[in-house]
């Protein structure tokens, strides 16, 4: 949600702080990435691991797809940025 609200910020005002923490914001979300299980945690240890409880096994496909959708947004307000 802090990523939609940093891009409006930038799309209709210039903010350039909400303009850098864009890529942080894409960077904490690809933590919660996990390749190898195909799929985005809805929590991980702060090492980014997998936690072994059933906190740490829930998966949310609406915040996975929300996360994408903006992260979308992102990569076309940059002109396809590919990062």
């Amino acid at each position: 949600i802090f990523l939609q609200v940093a891009q409006q910020l930038v799309e209709n005002i210039g903010d350039e702080l909400a303009e850098e923490m864009i890529d942080e914001f894409i960077d904490e979300i690809r933590v919660f990435v996990k390749d190898d299980l195909e799929c985005v945690m809805e929590q991980v240890a702060p090492d980014g691991s997998v936690i072994d409880h059933i906190d740490g096994r829930t998966l949310n496909p609406g915040h996975a797809i929300e996360a994408a959708w903006f992260i979308l947004h992102e990569a076309k307000r940059r002109g396809g940025d590919p990062e």
